[in-house]
């Protein structure tokens, strides 16, 4: 992937996970001063779980619930996101969807997609990105990894690489499932 590529992709994972941020409950107290932000405490937070990193420096800014497991519904994508990008799949690849992608669940955000549609790898990641769409997080998986299984088996291993150690996943798009977890500063690590 080159270089612009790379940048346009990171810009639209960035609006991703501000919009995962804005849909997750964080709403302030009527005694939080919104013309001095940098004032805001954790208790503030209707959220049950926060946590603001600098990136530069690495230093908790504030922390809520940081290390309490929780289902992570669709920011499970940001995962799949990431191994996608870091594929190094040609963006411009013609991929058929399969039959196991096709039927995810309508009544779960999907494009949708129908078995032996074709489509680029960059439409199946703008989808998984713009749209929050299983059925196509669901066939990044599965193009990357071969078989689903194989993908939540290799985004485990990245999670573990990047010093997650209270996130376990097994879907690529955060359908529920007991097994599937993560704190709010795996996903910090994550981003």
């Amino acid at each position: 992937m080159n270089k612009r590529a790379q940048r346009h992709f990171a810009a639209l994972l960035a609006i991703l996970c501000g919009l995962f941020a804005a849909l997750s409950g964080f709403a302030s107290p009527e005694d939080y001063n919104k013309n001095f932000p940098a004032a805001l405490q954790a208790d503030q937070l209707y959220g049950e779980a926060a946590i603001v990193i600098d990136a530069d420096t690495g230093e908790v800014l504030l922390a809520k619930n940081d290390a309490v497991r929780m289902y992570p519904a669709s920011t499970t994508k940001m995962m799949t996101l990431l191994l996608g990008i870091e594929s190094g799949i040609p963006l411009d690849t013609v991929v058929t969807i399969p039959a196991e992608a096709a039927d995810i669940t309508s009544d779960s955000s999907v494009v949708p997609v129908y078995r032996g549609e074709t489509m680029t790898f960059q439409d199946l990641l703008y989808g998984t990105m713009l749209k929050s769409a299983n059925d196509m997080a669901t066939q990044v998986g599965e193009y990357i990894g071969g078989t689903l299984e194989n993908f939540v088996d290799m985004m485990n291993r990245r999670a573990e690489a990047l010093g997650c150690v209270s996130t376990h996943f097994t879907n690529a798009c955060g359908m529920p499932d007991d097994n599937h977890y993560t704190t709010a500063r795996d996903m910090a690590l994550i981003t």
